[in-house]
C-alpha cells in the first residue's frame, strides 16, 4: 500500500525516556518487548469457553439452575394462595351483602346490657325508639311503657311493649310525661338528665357504634344533620322550618340515604321522627320520596 505522504508519529515506543534516579524501580516497556494487543489471545479463550460449554455447564450454574427453579415452584404456590384468598373474601363480602339485606346480624359486637329510662311528651312523640331494630337489628331493644300521672288523655299508639331475644339488651323505660323535651335519664347521673332526642341518639351511637372513632368529616356531617333535626322541632317560625327542611333535602346521599351507606343510620332515624312530629303539609320531591321509604323501612 502507498501513501501520499508519510505523518510523524506522535509518540515514538522506541524512545527512551530519561529516568531520574530517584525511582524506586524500573518497569518493562511492553511495546519495546514486542507485546501488542493481538497478544491478548481472544479467539483462543472464546473457543476455550466454548469447547467448556459443550462439555456441559458448569458446577456453579447449575447450582443457581436448581434455586432459579425452587424460587419459581414457591412464587406459582404463593400466588394460588393469594388467588385462592381473595375468592374466599368475595365470598365473605357477598354473604355479609345478603345478611344485611335479608335484615341478618351485622359484626358481632361486645354485648351490651344497659337500662334507660326515657321521658316523653306525647304531643311530640320520639319516634325514632322505634326505628332503633333497624340500625342497631343486632341489639334487642325492650321498650316498657309507662303514662306519668302529668299525662291525661289518650297516648300515641305503637310504643307498646316488645321484646326481642339478642345478646346485647338494651332495656328502655318509656315514660309518656310532660316534659318540654325528651330526656334520657341514666342510672349515674344522679338526677340530671340528657336534654333532647337527637342527644339520646348520639348516646346510642356511642355505646354500640364506637361513633367516636369515626374520620372528623363523617362525625361533623353526622352532628350538622342531628342539630337541624333538633331544630326543626323546636323551632316555632314556619319559614325557619321550611329552610331547615330545604337545607335537609341537599344533604341526601347519592344512595338516597342520609346515612351516606346503603343502610339507615341515626341520621335518618332523627329526620325521620322530626318530620312525623311536626307534620309537615308538602316536601321537596327527593325529601318525600325519602320520607316514604323511612315509612316502609321503620315501621315494618
Amino acid at each position: 500500500m502507498t501513501t501520499m505522504y508519510s505523518l510523524r508519529p506522535i509518540i515514538r515506543h522506541e524512545d527512551v525516556l530519561d529516568r531520574s534516579s530517584e525511582c524506586m524501580y524500573e518497569m518493562k516497556n511492553i511495546h519495546r518487548n514486542g507485546h501488542t494487543r493481538q497478544d491478548c489471545r481472544i479467539v483462543s479463550n472464546v473457543t476455550e469457553q466454548v469447547i467448556n460449554f459443550l462439555k456441559g455447564p458448569l458446577p456453579e450454574v447449575k447450582v443457581l439452575e436448581i434455586r432459579q427453579e425452587k424460587i419459581l415452584t414457591q412464587l406459582a404456590e404463593l400466588k394460588e394462595q393469594v388467588l385462592n384468598l381473595c375468592d374466599v373474601l368475595k365470598g365473605n363480602s357477598v354473604d355479609s351483602k345478603k345478611a344485611e339485606s335479608c335484615g341478618l346480624k351485622r359484626v358481632k359486637r361486645e354485648p351490651v346490657n344497659v337500662d334507660l329510662v326515657l321521658n316523653v311528651n306525647p304531643e311530640s312523640p320520639s319516634y325514632s325508639v322505634l326505628a332503633l331494630r333497624k340500625v342497631w337489628s343486632d341489639v334487642d331493644f325492650r321498650i316498657e311503657p309507662f303514662q306519668h300521672s302529668s299525662v291525661k288523655g289518650s297516648i300515641p299508639q305503637g310504643f307498646e311493649r316488645s321484646r326481642g331475644c339478642e345478646e346485647s339488651v338494651v332495656n328502655i323505660s318509656f315514660i309518656w310525661k310532660k316534659v318540654n323535651n325528651t330526656e334520657l335519664v341514666l342510672s349515674g347521673l344522679h338526677g340530671y338528665c340528657i336534654l333532647g332526642e337527637v342527644n339520646f341518639l348520639r348516646y346510642l351511637a356511642r355505646l354500640l357504634d364506637n361513633y367516636d372513632s369515626l374520620p372528623p368529616d363523617e362525625t361533623t356531617k353526622i352532628d350538622r344533620i342531628l342539630d337541624l333535626s333538633h331544630q326543626l322541632v323546636c323551632n316555632e317560625n314556619l319559614k325557619e322550618k321550611l329552610a331547615i327542611i330545604v337545607l335537609l333535602e341537599k344533604k341526601i346521599g347519592d344512595d338516597k340515604w342520609f346515612s351516606g351507606h346503603k343502610t339507615p343510620g341515626i341520621t335518618d332515624v332523627a329526620v325521620w321522627s322530626a318530620l312525623k312530629q311536626i307534620s309537615p303539609k308538602s316536601l321537596p320531591s327527593s325529601l318525600s320520596s325519602w320520607f316514604h321509604k323511612c315509612e316502609k323501612t321503620f315501621k315494618n
